[in-house]
């Protein structure tokens, strides 16, 4: 995954080290640095992220935070973090009938948010915005598509926004029924069965869901009104349409990577609020939220000494506890025992001998 330095260094109140530093500090930590290179004034760096951190990092965001955890005094702040404006006092109440959305299968898709905003205008943005996605060799397309997509790589929630006059009636997240076709936005015409979830309205698919939107109700600089989507997506069944279909794009890369549905909320506040910026004049209607079966926080309990023995030198409880609370778990002692409530996006701890990976690679496995 690329990374942009300069995109990085925004998530940070402190200079960060040269990129090279920052590259030997990632590899000996966490992640594998594949190459350096300078582009205009910033650096690109080229992450390996492996299938089992990929539920959580494939973002600027996600790097920043492990960067964080592992020198926390370069002092992380979350300067795009826009989970407020949600509820902020631009998200007034329209008279508007409320937009419809039906989930038909849960276990197909766990979380579904949209929201209209109307009166919006659509050009070709100059901005930082634009200026960031080309530096990781994404091409500007118009406002709310590079929008959508800075918002994708800045914190790994894939959106999508449908022009809402093209729309008809509500939106359907079922399977695809037999015979049905759809024009991607890269024009190509597709025959769907019932293996491939879309997105879909009173009239027909409008996307294939988590891999790839639809021309019908493309966004044009014709369009006034639109509708956000952000959602969550079974994995298996996105990596299965994709290879299927023969379609691979950035979306269906993290979603098939199994990111948590909490990220869908955040996704579509971000993107709310940017759009905000650039177009003033828009009009939020509310957030419609259907979301069947809430995730739950996960508990593993370990010990210290079982951590230490594992690692083979010995660590403090304290000591344990502080790296784990970088890592954003919560860890409560009782009876030489640690009761560790994991961050929902970590999708890869499961068991405590992931606790002691976790402990071993910020303790440093030069002192192990």
């Amino acid at each position: 995954m690329l990374i942009s330095y300069n995109w990085l260094q925004r998530y940070f109140k402190k200079k960060l080290p040269a990129p090279e530093k920052v590259a030997e500090i990632l590899t000996f930590s966490v992640f594998e640095i594949e190459s350096v290179e300078k582009i205009e004034k910033d650096f690109l760096l080229d992450v390996k992220v492996l299938p089992d951190r990929a539920c959580y990092a494939l973002s600027h965001r996600g790097i920043a935070g492990e960067l964080a955890a592992i020198h926390p005094e370069l002092e992380l702040l979350l300067k795009s973090d826009f989970n407020n404006l949600l509820k902020s006092d631009f998200n007034k109440k329209k008279n508007w009938a409320t937009l419809r959305i039906e989930i038909e299968n849960p276990a197909d898709c766990r979380r579904y948010i949209g929201r209209q905003v109307n009166n919006v205008a659509v050009g070709l943005l100059q901005n930082e915005i634009t200026e960031k996605l080309a530096i990781i060799g994404q091409r500007a397309i118009n406002s709310i598509v590079d929008t959508a997509n800075f918002v994708m790589f800045d914190m790994g929630q894939p959106l999508h926004a449908f022009d809402a006059d093209k729309v008809k009636g509500g939106i359907m997240v079922r399977r695809a029924k037999k015979g049905e076709r759809i024009t991607t936005l890269d024009e190509k015409n597709l025959e769907l069965d019932s293996e491939t979830l879309v997105i879909a309205d009173d009239e027909g698919p409008l996307a294939i869901a988590g891999i790839k939107g639809g021309k019908r109700a493309e966004v044009t600089e014709q369009t006034k009104n639109l509708i956000l989507e952000s959602a969550n997506f079974n994995p298996q069944l996105i990596r299965r349409t994709s290879e299927r279909l023969g379609i691979r794009t950035d979306a269906s890369k993290r979603f098939e990577n199994n990111p948590t549905a909490n990220f869908t909320e955040k996704g579509m506040a971000e993107f709310s609020g940017l759009l905000k910026e650039i177009v003033p004049e828009a009009e939020f209607g509310e957030t419609v939220d259907v979301y069947p079966n809430p995730e739950q926080a996960r508990t593993i309990s370990a010990s210290a000494p079982a951590i230490s023995s594992a690692l083979g030198v010995d660590i403090s409880s304290k000591k344990i506890t502080g790296i784990l609370n970088r890592l954003k778990i919560d860890a409560e002692e009782s009876g030489g025992k640690l009761a560790l409530t994991i961050p929902l996006e970590r999708r890869d701890l499961s068991i405590s001998e992931d606790i002691v990976e976790e402990v071993g690679r910020l303790y440093g496995y030069d002192k192990v």
